[in-house]
């Protein structure tokens, strides 16, 4: 997905527009007796949307494949901190939804090759909205689009952009996104002292560096990771190491590695060259992401 600044949102007739919310990227799907909810890098979450998972068995057309978003449905809107909650205590009583924004297939077969206006179509059709299951909202006009960009209403971070007559794409990345914020995906790598994650990325030769550090977590962002990290039995800093060429005043002489296994997203207030000038703030977990996919590219690109 390509990302843009609030200033280049396009316009135009073939150009659609939906809210980017704050969630987790999904896939609802049932198939005659099975159902089950995956994330983009093909793994079940339907143990942690148990709620989701029935609606889906209940109300779905026996066989449907919708794309979207679950989010954590909060006072004036939506938090993905609550969400996160979900991925640690499986019984938290958070109220969580699933958003579709595409269907992929139906009791006709895939709808994968329609145009983005016939497949909203049909999902209007099938896809029913209650307390679980809802369709997401879409405009064609840029006035709108705009005033969501501005409104700051919780849990919706940008806008995506789409081709009214383009087919899906599976990870295409045709679809823009305009950001309010910038953000990054990095690796963490290590922990501080302070709850504070020292974070990491991979150049072309595989080798990987540092690139800065978060601001300490809060309680819930610690147990979230906690889940996700584990003690590295060797040195994973193969490229640029913390405490090579840091900040004035930061100090590296404590720390713990981790295996490269955790992906996050972080925002940031800028980028000296191949790094964080600042320390960043923890924003989500990335588990649909692999760490190999986190590379220093992302830095002539300004983010994410």
């Amino acid at each position: 997905m390509l990302c843009r600044s609030a200033e280049s949102l396009p316009e135009g007739e073939l150009w659609s527009y939906e809210p980017k919310l704050d969630g987790f990227r999904a896939v609802v799907l049932r198939d005659g007796r099975v159902t089950d909810i995956r994330s983009r890098n093909d793994k079940s979450l339907a143990g942690y949307f148990p709620e989701v998972l029935w609606a889906a068995s209940k109300t779905l057309p026996e066989h449907c494949m919708l794309d979207g978003e679950i989010v954590a449905v909060a006072r004036g809107g939506f938090s993905f901190e609550l969400l996160q909650r979900r991925l640690v205590a499986k019984r938290d009583s958070t109220p969580v939804a699933f958003i579709a924004f595409d269907v992929l297939s139906l009791e006709c077969g895939s709808t994968e090759l329609l145009a983005l206006e016939s497949r909203r179509e049909l999902m209007r059709r099938a896809v029913p909205s209650n307390d679980w299951i809802t369709e997401m909202v879409s405009t064609d006009s840029p006035v709108s689009a705009s005033a969501w960009l501005q409104s700051w209403q919780r849990g919706i971070e940008g806008v995506v952009a789409k081709r009214v007559r383009e087919s899906y794409r599976g990870g295409s990345r045709r679809w823009i996104k305009i950001k309010r914020r910038q953000s990054m995906d990095v690796v963490v790598g290590g922990c501080r002292p302070g709850n504070r994650l020292l974070l990491g990325v991979f150049d072309k030769r595989g080798r990987f560096s540092h690139v800065g550090e978060t601001v300490p977590l809060n309680h819930w962002q610690v147990q979230l990771i906690r889940q996700r990290i584990a003690l590295a039995d060797a040195e994973v800093w193969t490229g640029r190491r913390p405490g090579v060429g840091h900040w004035e005043g930061d100090k590296y002489d404590d720390w713990i590695d981790c295996k490269r296994m955790a992906v996050v997203e972080v925002s940031y207030a800028q980028l000296e060259g191949s790094r964080f000038r600042h320390p960043v703030r923890f924003l989500r977990l990335r588990p649909d992401r692999d760490a190999s996919s986190c590379t220093d590219g992302q830095f002539g690109q300004g983010g994410r």
